[in-house]
């Protein structure tokens, strides 16, 4: 992998005292879920004396199984290729694999494997709308023949169950299509061939989707139940599409000429999870080739699973994010039905929770819980017809219960890895396709074995929507909290929550009708459908760091977009428009689109931005009105969580016209000046002596360098190599690299192994001082930050060296870099390169003063100090003398490093990095 080095780097302290969370033991902590747990007793995997996994017997049927894998070197995918399973998609430090269910035991044992997550399901979830957002305000001239901005240059991609590509909102005003490709990830029927580096579905091409168009073959029609067309109408249909002498672009889309891809990721015998992420990784793939900004719509997510930020799934969706690549979300619709019950436990107390079993449920049932890991809650179900689990459940036990009802299975698992939380899973499954002896009312017993956690709240959920179980005690007065999907909890990812506008419409018999008609509260006030935040806090806050979610309201209630020709008949008639070709749906799925064509809408005059970077914008310009009492203020400092939160609007109300106004063109702007460019460490000054980072400004983009310490005291560094300056603040990805070789060794072309570790925020005061606030490795901290200032006067130099050099010719040897800092006659040096085995190291030259075009000083490694999680306190500091380092200028951007580290001399030609 290519990584292009730009500066010195610094790592906060961790806020682990601050968060007050209870730490679990390593040894005890698990690395799969309650479903991996289930799906390896079936294959006959079972756990020995000794801790690890291996398989007994084998079973009847080996099962393939789709699961998500998140793993710290990538070495473990060749083990999982070994072990005979598939790698789909990557994200970062997320992979989707399909293996047989009997090798889940390999992967466990792994050590490069961190964590397995199963798929789970992934549920579904403008006449006057798309003017509400203000958007209509932004173009001008009569359709097709809009000018100003319509999404041009960009792509929405739709992530759904399809899209019926003839409908006219989709195709040219020749009738070609606006498609760039669309992929059919059905297992059976797809027409093409499975993209490049995926083994499943078919891939329909322009040429394709054209023929068949024109009725001459080509692509099969991949649309099922419309949702996925009428969701693209929303984001990007231009409105062409008519019928029985109405007038055409009466329902033109938040972004009518931008490009599409469509996936059809959860229809067909799909339902899972993992699609949803390999269509957005051949989206991206997409998108890089024709270097094209991408935002992507997901309306669309489950409510079960961890759904604090922490889960694989939840941190792919976080990873895939990026310049120029934006996620947006549905926030659920299940704001006013009971399918959560909560409640308080403590120590040797025994809870019970009522639910009903309805007779039109005809599938299996599942209820959840997740809980501190500290603690140890045992489970037992009573139902009716003699439906009677014998006794609990303890924790850390799996159990199966055939009954005369069916099969009850329940999975009580170990503090997991990812969040320190443990989980209890129940699964309801038919004996025959009689489900009648379910049917009825039933109890769910909590037994709190270990209460250590004072005051504990439970939080129990029994389904997606309304349709399956229902609790009958222990629920939330009027609406229902905490119930956010899965695509909307992810850090990254921009949660959409539903408000209510005004539209009438004449319906295809003839008849008006309103949104009013359908009860969905007053207009302008938030949908009573949309579900309501917040999100789920694990236990280990340091791993889940508070957000706040929903973040932003959009129109979707009554929404008029696209029916498409293979929809299924609506159950109500008079929600068709009078030309057929619309109809009206409501929920947040239907919100989400208008943020996606308005993200679009932003892309198009700036490119690069990246989530962080449209999330300020979009909350600091959001509309208000009567009902939007109690909203937050966006506060860049703290980028996640406001002061005050608000569970139904976020900050408020989508206001795109603002928005757009508000992007900066051309990657946030171009400062005349580099004003954060030096050498920074923790304020106030000198208080954590030892550590440092290295910023490096060029234009709007900015490049970090944090010199810091493992575990053991030895010396790292991680990168942030783009980080797009917005306003004062700026966010970006966190790496850390592995696999060089010395500086002192000849480069011969290493095999570099970059990954992602977490995310950074600088949120800057002035040009001197700033707050950086960052994720590592999954856990949280934040630092004051200051300019290290190490001399105080004197003359100002000729030329200033200060910048990020790398080795020359540019891109010769990329993967190490030497920041240098210029104050006055001296020059600050950090290099940061790779020891003996590969791993990164870091020196500096803290006095190298300067004598005509170059200078001469002591080269030092530092050991000794403390991770940037812990608290820093007052670490014994090693500071060795290991060599000496010359550095020779022949103009202001290039020179030469000579050097002797640990009795071996070197010498690099280095160039000013341009990035």
């Amino acid at each position: 992998m290519y990584l292009k080095l730009r500066r010195n780097y610094v790592l906060p302290t961790a806020l682990a005292l601050a968060l007050t969370a209870i730490s679990v033991s390593a040894a005890a902590v698990q690395k799969f879920d309650a479903k991996i747990s289930g799906a390896m007793t079936k294959a006959g995997v079972e756990k020995l004396g000794d801790g690890t996994y291996k398989l007994m017997r084998l079973p009847e049927k080996v099962e393939v199984v789709k699961i998500l894998v998140r793993f710290s070197d990538k070495k473990a995918l060749d083990g999982i290729r070994s072990a005979g399973g598939t790698v789909n998609s990557v994200f970062g430090n997320i992979a989707t694999v399909a293996i047989p269910a009997t090798a889940l035991g390999t992967l466990v044992s792994m050590d490069e494997i961190q964590y397995i997550e199963a798929e789970r399901a992934a549920p579904l979830r403008l006449n006057s709308s798309v003017p509400a957002t203000r958007a209509s305000l932004l173009r001008s001239g009569i359709s097709p023949d809009l000018t100003g901005a319509t999404g041009a240059g960009v792509i929405v991609g739709i992530v759904d169950d399809g899209i019926d590509f003839r409908h006219r909102s989709f195709r040219n005003p020749d009738g070609s299509t606006r498609l760039l490709a669309l992929w059919d990830q059905r297992a059976a029927g797809a027409a093409g061939s499975p993209p490049t580096g995926f083994n499943y579905g078919g891939e329909c091409t322009v040429q394709m989707l054209n023929d068949a168009i024109n009725g001459t073959g080509g692509c099969t029609q991949p649309s099922t139940g419309n949702h996925g067309t009428h969701v693209a109408g929303i984001a990007a249909g231009n409105g062409q599409q008519t019928g029985n002498g109405q007038a055409a672009y009466r329902f033109v889309g938040m972004a009518p000429k931008a490009d599409i891809l469509s996936s059809n990721s959860i229809a067909g015998g799909l339902g899972g999870n993992t699609p949803v992420l390999d269509g957005i990784a051949w989206m991206k793939a997409k998108a890089a080739a024709l270097g094209k900004p991408l935002v992507v719509n997901l309306s669309l997510g489950s409510y079960f699973g961890a759904r604090d930020g922490t889960s694989n799934y939840e941190q792919a969706l976080s990873n895939a994010g990026g310049p120029g690549v934006v996620i947006t979300s549905a926030a659920g619709n299940e704001g006013g039905d009971n399918i959560v019950a909560l409640g308080k436990i403590s120590a040797s107390q025994t809870v019970a929770t009522t639910f009903r079993w309805a007779t039109t449920i005809k599938a299996d049932q599942q209820i959840e819980i997740w809980y501190p890991g500290v603690n140890q809650y045992a489970v037992k179900l009573t139902g009716p017809n003699g439906c009677e689990m014998p006794d609990f459940v303890v924790a850390g036990t799996s159990r199966t219960f055939n009954l005369p009802c069916g099969i009850i299975e329940v999975t009580s698992t170990a503090p997991q890895a990812n969040n320190d939380d443990r989980q209890i899973l129940v699964s309801f499954s038919r004996i025959t396709s009689n489900v009648t002896g379910f049917q009825g009312n039933w109890t769910y017993e909590l037994r709190g074995d270990v209460v250590a956690t004072p005051d504990t709240d439970f939080f129990l959920i029994c389904g997606e929507d309304s349709g399956g179980l229902i609790f009958t005690s222990n629920t939330y007065p009027g609406f229902t909290l905490g119930i956010l999907t899965d695509t909307s909890t992810p850090t990254r990812t921009i949660s959409v929550a539903s408000y209510n506008t005004n539209f009438s419409w004449q319906t295809a018999g003839g008849a008006p009708n309103t949104p009013s008609n359908y009860n969905h509260g007053a207009i302008s006030n938030v949908s009573t459908f949309s579900s309501r935040g917040p999100r789920r806090n694990c236990s280990n806050l340091a791993k889940c760091p508070p957000v706040m979610k929903p973040e932003i309201a959009a129109p979707g209630a009554m929404i008029m977009s696209a029916l498409g020709q293979d929809a299924k008949t609506p159950s109500s008639p008079e929600t068709v428009e009078a030309d057929g070709h619309h109809v009206a749906y409501n929920g947040t799925s239907m919100a989400t689109p208008h943020l996606t064509g308005a993200i679009a809408l932003m892309l198009q005059k700036n490119p690069t931005l990246t989530p962080e970077q449209v999330k300020q914008i979009l909350f600091q310009t959001v509309q208000t009105n009567g009902f939007t009492t109690g909203l937050p203020t966006f506060n860049p400092a703290s980028p996640l969580m406001p002061a005050s939160t608000n569970n139904n609007w976020g900050y408020g109300i989508l206001d795109a016209q603002a928005a757009v106004n508000a992007v900066p063109a051309s990657g946030g702007g171009t400062p005349t000046t580099n004003p954060y460019t030096g050498l920074w460490w923790n304020a106030p000054a000198n208080s954590e002596s030892g550590w440092g980072m290295s910023l490096t400004q060029r234009g709007s983009i900015l490049f970090m360098a944090w010199y810091t310490y493992d575990s053991s005291g030895a010396p790292v560094w991680y990168v942030i190599t783009n980080c797009p300056v917005v306003g004062t603040s700026c966010s970006g990805d966190i790496f850390s690299v592995s696999g060089g070789v010395p500086v002192t060794v000849p480069w011969n072309n290493p095999t570099l192994s970059v990954l992602p570790v977490g995310r950074g925020t600088f949120a800057f005061a002035d040009a001197s001082n700033g707050v950086f606030t960052y994720t590592l490795n999954g856990v949280a901290g934040v630092k004051n930050i200051t300019r290290q200032v190490f001399v105080a006067s004197g003359t100002p130099p000729a030329v200033d060296y200060t910048s990020l050099y790398w080795a020359a010719p540019a891109n010769s040897e990329s993967g190490w870099g030497v920041s240098l800092t210029q104050q006055f006659g001296i020059i600050f040096v950090a290099l940061y390169t790779y020891d003996a085995n590969r791993k990164p190291i870091w020196y500096v030259v803290t006095n190298c003063p300067v004598v005509g075009n170059g200078c001469t000083g002591q080269l030092f490694q530092v050991n000794g100090g403390r991770i940037p999680t812990d608290a820093w306190g007052s670490p014994a500091l090693n500071v060795q003398p290991v060599g000496n380092m010359t550095l020779s200028f022949t103009d202001a951007s290039n020179g030469t490093m000579s050097f002797t580290i640990n009795g071996v001399a070197g010498s690099k030609v280095i160039t000013k990095q341009i990035f």
